[in-house]
């Protein structure tokens, strides 16, 4: 994983052991967003990128970062975790960061503005996963058979809706 903070447009990022949690749902998230940032880079990289599959793609990892924070804020606000605060601070500080790169995409030069939002996705996920993610392991893999139960329960409801 020291390839962070390289240009996105020399990789592709693939799942490492390094990021996982240890809780199945939060790691399935997380790789659902990696491949949502792939598919961003392959949009951006291809000589047929067009603003109409990056808008796509924006909304997409617009809602399944809103799904996934969701989940991880429930897991927080369920265990009592002591982190919660800054972590959601963190959630909303990259919501309000993706949706303004969205309108600049939408508006702005294609290339230049792709380039630095890709960079900033691949900056974050690195960031979010392998610093901040990983402050609450320890708290949850402590309490791992509750965890479980409550994070099937969640996936169900939020499934049935």
């Amino acid at each position: 994983l020291e390839f962070r903070r390289v240009l996105f447009r020399s990789m592709i990022i693939q799942w490492d052991k390094k990021m996982e949690t240890g809780i199945p749902f939060l790691d399935a998230d997380h790789m659902k967003l990696l491949a949502i940032i792939n598919n961003i880079h392959h949009e951006i990289t291809s000589p047929y990128s067009g603003k109409d599959e990056l808008n796509k793609l924006f909304n997409d990892i617009i809602m399944y970062s809103i799904y996934h924070f969701n989940n991880e804020e429930s897991l927080f606000k369920q265990f009592d975790y002591p982190g919660s605060v800054t972590h959601q601070q963190s959630h909303d500080s990259f919501k309000l960061t993706i949706v303004e790169y969205h309108k600049s995409l939408l508006s702005g030069d294609i290339v230049v503005v792709s380039t630095d939002i890709a960079n900033f996705l691949v900056n974050w996920l690195f960031d979010h996963i392998l610093e901040e993610d990983m402050m609450y392991k320890p708290f949850f893999l402590d309490r791992y058979n509750e965890v479980m139960k409550f994070s099937a329960t969640l996936l169900l409801e939020r499934n049935a809706r």
